[in-house]
């Protein structure tokens, strides 16, 4: 968690990786579900408790950063940016570990939430 210390504006991060298919691999290498496991935090009661928590009511309350081969895994990477639908600055598919990409998905899309 990351908490504003003048706002007091918390968000929550996870980071999910998982190493499955991508192209070149066979189909079954696609296995895991590093990804559904972040379906809790959609639950309407999560949702609500860290929304009061955190103090962000415009946005989703967590940041979830997705490493691995899921983040070049094209069924994956549609299903992902369909359940977060709207709200697509609340993850983060961080393909090549380069530090700079990160921290500027960061300041431009969740620091804000955090004023």
């Amino acid at each position: 968690m990351i908490e504003n210390t003048s706002s007091h504006k918390k968000i929550y991060i996870e980071v999910k990786r998982r190493d499955g298919w991508v192209e070149g691999l066979p189909r079954s290498a696609g296995r895991g579900n590093a990804h559904e496991r972040l379906c809790k935090y959609f639950s309407p009661g999560l949702t609500r408790i860290m929304k009061k928590a955190s103090k962000i009511e415009e946005s989703l309350p967590f940041w979830i950063v997705f490493v691995g081969n899921i983040t070049r895994d094209p069924c994956r990477v549609r299903e992902i940016t369909c359940w977060f639908g709207q709200y697509q600055e609340s993850f983060f598919f961080w393909r090549n570990n380069d530090p700079k990409e990160l921290w500027d998905h960061f300041i431009e899309k969740i620091s804000p939430l955090l004023d």
